[in-house]
């Protein structure tokens, strides 16, 4: 019997799949949220995919404040969105 591998949704479009095909995004247990490359961050997390369009609708929908169960200030979704445009090039 084949062992179920667990499903992420993204947090920008909701599109489901495996975590190999997001990028996490973490809050640690001191309140910081950053991108989590290797994906084994200690915290919890949020997934998106590995688009702009989609961490650009999580940023404008503010959809980390639900993930998180938390305000986000805005300059943390500028952040992430400059730390993922620093990977693409």
């Amino acid at each position: 019997m084949e062992k179920r591998k667990p499903e992420r949704q993204c947090t920008g479009c909701g599109k489901k799949g495996g975590k190999e095909n997001f990028i996490r995004i973490v809050k640690t247990s001191d309140g910081m949220i950053s991108l989590d490359i290797s994906g084994k961050a200690s915290g919890r997390g949020a997934y998106v995919c590995c688009d702009v369009a989609c961490i650009d609708k999580m940023c404008k929908g503010r959809r980390l404040d639900r993930s998180f169960r938390t305000h986000v200030d805005e300059a943390i979704y500028r952040s992430i969105l400059e730390e993922f445009n620093k990977l693409e090039k």
